[in-house]
């Protein structure tokens, strides 16, 4: 469920002068953007529909996450997070926005989406058709597949306040767990996906400075929410 859109844009060099033009060739052969524009990406909304894909009709209610992810050197980031839910038809919007933030120029940008909903796995599909199917395995297997969706859902600190979008989607999934754990391994995994989802909640443009700092910031944040 993969689709690239490249659009990228830039004013050139203002000015005619020798001077400039050289010192931006320079910037440009050692690889840095003092002189050099800056890329935008331009993303436009992306729309689709959730269906289960054994009966072909469409999911009301289901939550879909749409992640932006590129390269900065060698190392894949995701640098801005979406999500929503489906309306009555099933369908989903995600709102167009433009990449203007500290990793604008990152190569290679990508749109990844994928739908959840309780009691259901994703089975793919296209980016504007997501496909769902009733999950049909135990009580035990389906807590392990709802811990490889929290793992696979998530999204860097580099997207700041937009990793806020992916919380409904993780409180959900917190909710599926809590009603499904049952042995006391299964209850002290339920708060890894409490905790998980309470990282979400908090996401901040302004990254904290220290890991206990990021903790003391979560348990704050769970002493009122995710009971």
């Amino acid at each position: 469920m993969i689709i690239k859109l490249a659009s990228q844009g830039g004013a050139g060099l203002n000015g005619s002068a020798r001077g400039l033009l050289l010192i931006g060739m320079t910037c440009f052969a050692a690889g840095c953007c003092l002189l050099c524009p800056k890329a935008i990406e331009d993303w436009p909304a992306q729309k689709g529909v959730v269906v289960d894909t054994d009966t072909g009709e469409p999911l009301a209610g289901a939550y879909v996450i749409g992640r932006w992810r590129g390269y900065v050197s060698s190392h894949s980031v995701c640098f801005h997070a979406e999500g929503t839910r489906t309306d009555s038809q099933g369908r989903f919007v995600l709102p167009a926005w433009r990449n203007t933030g500290p990793y604008n120029n990152t190569s290679h940008q990508q749109y990844y989406s994928q739908a959840y909903f309780p009691g259901y796995e994703d089975v793919g599909g296209r980016t504007d058709r997501l496909e769902l199917k009733r999950f049909t395995g135990t009580r035990e297997e389906r807590l392990q597949s709802l811990t490889r969706v929290a793992t696979g859902s998530a999204c860097d600190p580099q997207a700041g306040v937009s990793v806020r979008n992916l919380f409904p989607l993780y409180e959900a999934i917190y909710q599926e767990a809590k009603e499904l754990s049952e042995t006391p391994e299964e209850l002290k995994e339920l708060e890894w996906f409490r905790y998980i989802a309470a990282d979400m909640a908090i996401a901040s443009d302004t990254l904290i400075s220290s890991p206990v700092e990021h903790k003391a910031k979560i348990n704050s944040y769970l002493k009122d929410h995710l009971k």
